[in-house]
């Protein structure tokens, strides 16, 4: 990555007011902590693409992301997707440094139950869906 996009993509979560008092700073990358309360966020980089054409690097990169919206209860996960989802489709603008040309939706939300933590008998829920981050700055014309 020339650029930190996942730290960007953190940071424009977090930009949030609604995201954030619903999660604080929960937002990780990856995976969630083992006993991490929620709700919380969890962004997974799945792939990145340089744009590339025949006279070299473009300068633009794509990288798809996955966000897992967690909470205690199916509602709740679904009212967290609910703030995420509108305050990333649609984003342009630079974010620490990272010039953020677009990002869209990449799929459809799906939903997900995960397992009691040994030692508990309390369920997580997840809204999961995958978002594609268009950044970078143009370094040559087409």
């Amino acid at each position: 990555m020339t650029n930190d996009i996942g730290a960007a993509v953190r940071s424009l979560i977090l930009q949030s007011s609604d995201i954030q008092d619903m999660v604080g700073q929960r937002v990780y990358s990856d995976q969630l902590p083992q006993g991490a309360k929620t709700p919380a966020i969890v962004y997974l980089l799945v792939t990145e693409i340089v744009n590339d054409i025949l006279g070299g690097p473009l300068g633009m990169e794509d990288a798809t992301f996955q966000l897992d919206c967690y909470g205690a209860t199916r509602a709740e996960a679904i009212k967290l997707w609910g703030y995420v989802k509108p305050h990333l489709a649609g984003y342009r603008g630079d974010v620490n440094g990272v010039p953020i040309r677009t990002v869209y939706q990449d799929s459809g939300v799906s939903y997900a139950t995960d397992l009691p933590e040994a030692g508990s008998d309390a369920y997580r829920y997840r809204c999961v869906q995958d978002f594609g981050f268009v950044y970078g700055s143009l370094q040559r014309s087409c």
